[in-house]
């Protein structure tokens, strides 16, 4: 899969878990790439990032974290792209520099 090979070339630290069927609409499966090269991107090769994607009635779900990610501030854009699909996503910046987005995207519109 795509997340496996852009961990792999970012080096580093960087974890993907992705149990999904092959229909995951193009659109769908480019939003949670981008957000996961942004993660990649904060992590930098130094910090440690992650990825969980599930589906789940109807939805793709999917949760990325990256340590220490603070830098470049809160990715916006990110909400912008998944509320335009229909979907939600919850981004928050811990105390501890730790970045988390989850969010569900709809595979059928």
């Amino acid at each position: 899969m795509v997340l496996r090979s852009a961990a792999s070339t970012a080096g580093g630290h960087a974890a993907v878990d992705v149990a999904v069927g092959s229909d995951v609409p193009a659109e769908v499966a480019m939003t949670v790439y981008l957000c996961w090269l942004d993660a990649l991107g904060r992590a930098g090769g130094e910090r440690r990032a992650a990825i969980e994607v599930r589906e789940s009635e109807g939805d793709l779900d999917f949760v990325v974290l990256v340590d220490g990610a603070h830098a470049g501030g809160r990715p916006v854009w990110l909400e912008d792209r998944v509320e335009a699909l229909g979907g939600r996503v919850a981004i928050t910046a811990r105390p501890d520099g730790e970045l988390s987005v989850s969010g569900s995207l709809p595979l059928r519109r």
